[in-house]
């Protein structure tokens, strides 16, 4: 595995120099088919004889430049950590405080009602502040059809008719 990959990043440096070599593809495929095949045991080979030499020899430097690899890439993480959760923590106390400004923003400007004042006065008070079309129905504003001067029309006196009838069947069960 070692041996292919090493040939594999070798290749990627070396193939502008060596492609135009003629069969080189094909000799590729037989190095790799020498290399897998378990008749010929062409990675073992390979490793005993170029691989485990240089590792053997280098052992040190290779685990102290591993070492700090993952030393550095430990300290990179924390501090990647610590800056998103700075960021976070800002941005939640900034939410927080938005949304503090906007309730007070409302509290603020909702009338307050007067202590002498009973409940249906409040509540008329409210009606007076509250604008039309949000919470009570305008009716002075309502387009009415021609010819009905405020009355009921002829479709709710039907409506009423029904349910009145409707009442009184119920009763006389």
């Amino acid at each position: 595995m070692v041996i292919v990959a090493l040939i594999s990043i070798l290749e990627r440096v070396l193939d502008i120099f060596i492609s135009w070599i003629p069969f080189y593809r094909g000799i590729k495929l037989l190095l790799y088919i020498y290399l897998w095949h378990p008749g010929t045991k062409g990675t073992t080979y390979m490793y005993d004889k170029a691989v485990q030499p240089y590792v053997s020899k280098h052992e040190s430097t290779i685990d102290w430049g591993i070492a700090e690899l993952k030393q550095r890439s430990w300290d990179l993480v924390l501090r990647y950590w610590y800056k998103s959760v700075d960021m976070s923590s800002k941005n939640v106390i900034q939410c927080l405080q938005l949304l503090m400004t906007q309730v007070m923003n409302a509290a603020l400007s909702r009338p307050q009602a007067q202590e002498g004042q009973s409940k249906d006065d409040s509540a008329s008070a409210a009606q007076e502040n509250t604008p039309p079309g949000i919470f009570k129905r305008n009716v002075a504003e309502k387009p009415r059809p021609p010819g009905t001067a405020g009355g009921p029309t002829p479709k709710s006196d039907f409506i009423k008719g029904q349910v009145e009838g409707r009442q009184q069947q119920l009763k006389s069960k």
